[in-house]
């Protein structure tokens, strides 16, 4: 597996209480499907998890083709971060629960 993210930026997301937050998103696919993998579509949303905190919902559109993808999203601040693998055509959704509203 070899790590793809030159194409897709980190995200910027705001929480319901105003403050931003970057999140990261690395994508792992096997060396013979990088001519493949040349743009991953990523969209996040932010909401209150109903605990004093937000959920940050990541989605990763995996390119066709792809034979496996392994995404590992993140947030640097509060260390959070969490995994999904999905083939190509699906959508990969992560959740990354911070506490900060």
């Amino acid at each position: 597996m070899v790590l793809w993210c030159e194409s897709d930026p980190p995200i910027q997301v705001v929480t319901p209480a105003g403050t931003n937050l970057t999140v990261n998103n690395m994508i792992y696919v096997p060396r013979y499907d990088m001519h493949l993998a040349t743009h991953f579509p990523v969209s996040a949303a932010a909401a209150a998890d109903g605990h004093g905190g937000t959920l940050i919902t990541v989605h990763v559109q995996v390119a066709w083709g792809v034979s496996l993808a392994h995404v590992v999203s993140s947030e640097n601040r509060y260390q959070v971060a969490s995994p999904g693998d999905g083939t190509g055509g699906t959508v990969v959704t992560t959740y990354l629960d911070v506490p900060i509203t």
